[in-house]
């Protein structure tokens, strides 16, 4: 009997794809719940992952909930990650997320209340 010769065939897989360099997006965290300190610690936490935090403030008000991740269009390949790394350290919050061109720093994460 003759057996046709199959040669596997590359499937495409998530690990794959190109790893994003998390210091190469400019992120701006800003407290956006009132609580002294809120940035901070989500700021740390990025930091050491490699992110790259251009800086740290205070949302133009303060009736946040949870956390929101505004993200320019041009670096939204970080959306996912940037999401998971959040919920990494704290698995529990609610992120909303937004694609916004406006922004100063490739991504904005508001910590809210």
């Amino acid at each position: 009997a003759k057996t046709a010769k199959t040669t596997p065939t590359a499937v495409p897989t998530s690990a794959a794809k190109k790893e994003l360099d998390r210091s190469k997006l400019r992120v701006a965290v800003l407290n956006g719940s009132g609580v002294p300190g809120a940035a901070k610690e989500i700021s740390a936490d990025l930091t050491s992952l490699g992110y790259a935090i251009a800086s740290i403030g205070n949302a133009e008000e303060y009736t946040y909930e949870a956390i929101t991740i505004k993200i320019k269009k041009s670096k939204s390949d970080y959306l996912t990650l940037l999401q998971k790394d959040i919920k990494a350290s704290s698995p529990d919050v609610i992120i909303t997320t937004k694609i916004d061109d406006k922004i100063e720093t490739d991504a904005e994460v508001i910590v809210g209340k």
